[in-house]
C-alpha cells in the first residue's frame, strides 16, 4: 500500500530474485551440509514439527509458523546472553529483509515487515521477533498453501534504529505448511458487485484522486484480504487505471470491526494483526461504507 511500507522496501530488481531462486535450489540439495556445519561452529539445529529451533550465542527459535495461504508469520524467540538488555523499544531485524522466505520451487521470494514483540516471560535478555512474509506478485494463488514447503533465510540479527550489529551469521530453516498451521478460510463480503472508491494517484498538493470502481469480490482472510476488480463492467476510463488503491485515500482507511468493537486496519499486502473470521462483525470502507459479515 502506498505510503505505508516499511522504510527501504523496493528496490532489488529480477537480478537478485533470481539470485535468491538459485540459492533457493542449492538450500534444498545442501541441507544436510547446512546441519553440520552449524554443528562445526557450535551453532544447534534441531526439527521437530512444523518448529525448527537454532542457538547461536545463546538461543534463536522458530516458536510458530501460521498462514492463511497468501501471508505468512513466523515467531521467533531470541534468548541472548545474560549481559544483553533485549527490549521491544529497540527493535532488531535481519540484514536481509527482502527475500528471507524463499519458496522451494525456486519462484518469488517473500519478505516483509519485522516486528520487535515483548514475549511476556520477564526476563531482559529475552525478545521475540514476528515475520511477516507475502508474496508481491497478484497473480499469485495462495503460495503458502497447504503442502508447500519455503526456505527461511536469515542473515545477521542487527538493531533497527542504529544497524548496529547484535550478532552475524547466516541460518537456514526449512519451513513447510500444512493442516495445522494454514487456515485458508475466507469470508466473502459481496452477494453481488458494488461500486468502490480507489485512490488512483495525487495532485500537485499529495491530495489523492478518487475514482469508482465496479468490484465483484471482496475476500477476508485472517492475515489479509483481497479486493477484485470486475474488470468487465468497468468503462474506458476505469479500465485505463493500472493502479487502484482501495484500501486507503485521503486518510481514511478500510478496517474490519470486531463483534466487541476492536478495529483491525486493512493493508494491501496484509492485515494489521489476525484477524478471528468468526468474530467479524462488517467492514468499514474509506467513504464510510459498512459491509456485514456473512452469517457463518
Amino acid at each position: 500500500m502506498k505510503a505505508r511500507l516499511p522504510q527501504g522496501y523496493g528496490g532489488g530488481g529480477a537480478s537478485n530474485l533470481q539470485q535468491l531462486a538459485r540459492q533457493a535450489q542449492k538450500m534444498q540439495e545442501q541441507m544436510e551440509a547446512v546441519s553440520n556445519e552449524l554443528e562445526e561452529k557450535e551453532y544447534s539445529a534441531t526439527s521437530g514439527g512444523d518448529a525448527v529451533k537454532a542457538t547461536v550465542t545463546g538461543k534463536m527459535e522458530v516458536k510458530s509458523v501460521e498462514t492463511d495461504g497468501y501471508v505468512a508469520q513466523i515467531l521467533i524467540g531470541i534468548t541472548a546472553p545474560e549481559d544483553i538488555v533485549l527490549s521491544a523499544e529497540k527493535p532488531l531485524r535481519f540484514a536481509n529483509w527482502r527475500g528471507m522466505l524463499v519458496p522451494a520451487d525456486g519462484s518469488e521470494a517473500a519478505f516483509g515487515p519485522v516486528n520487535t514483540l515483548d514475549d511476556g516471560d520477564g526476563k531482559a535478555s529475552t525478545i521475540d521477533v514476528l515475520l511477516t512474509q507475502s508474496v508481491t506478485a497478484k497473480n499469485t494463488d495462495a503460495p503458502f498453501a497447504a503442502g508447500s514447503t519455503w526456505t527461511l533465510y536469515l542473515v545477521d540479527l542487527v538493531y533497527s534504529s542504529t544497524d548496529e550489529t547484535l550478532t552475524e551469521g547466516e541460518w537456514q530453516f526449512p519451513i513447510s505448511f500444512g493442516a495445522d498451521n494454514c487456515d485458508d478460510r475466507e469470508l466473502e463480503l459481496l452477494t453481488s458487485p458494488i461500486l468502490m472508491k480507489a485512490g488512483t494517484g495525487w495532485l500537485p498538493d499529495g491530495t489523492d484522486v478518487v475514482m469508482e470502481f465496479p468490484v465483484s469480490s471482496f475476500k477476508l482472510r485472517k492475515f489479509s484480504s483481497k479486493i477484485v476488480r470486475d474488470t468487465a463492467a468497468e468503462t474506458e476510463e476505469q479500465r485505463a487505471e493500472s493502479y487502484t488503491d482501495f484500501y486507503g485515500w485521503n486518510g481514511h482507511f478500510i478496517c474490519v470491526v470486531m463483534k466487541d468493537g476492536t478495529r483491525i486496519e486493512l493493508w494491501d499486502q496484509e492485515n494489521d494483526s489476525a484477524i478471528d473470521l468468526t468474530q467479524v462483525d462488517y467492514v468499514l470502507l474509506p467513504d464510510g461504507t459498512k459491509l456485514p459479515a456473512p452469517e457463518q
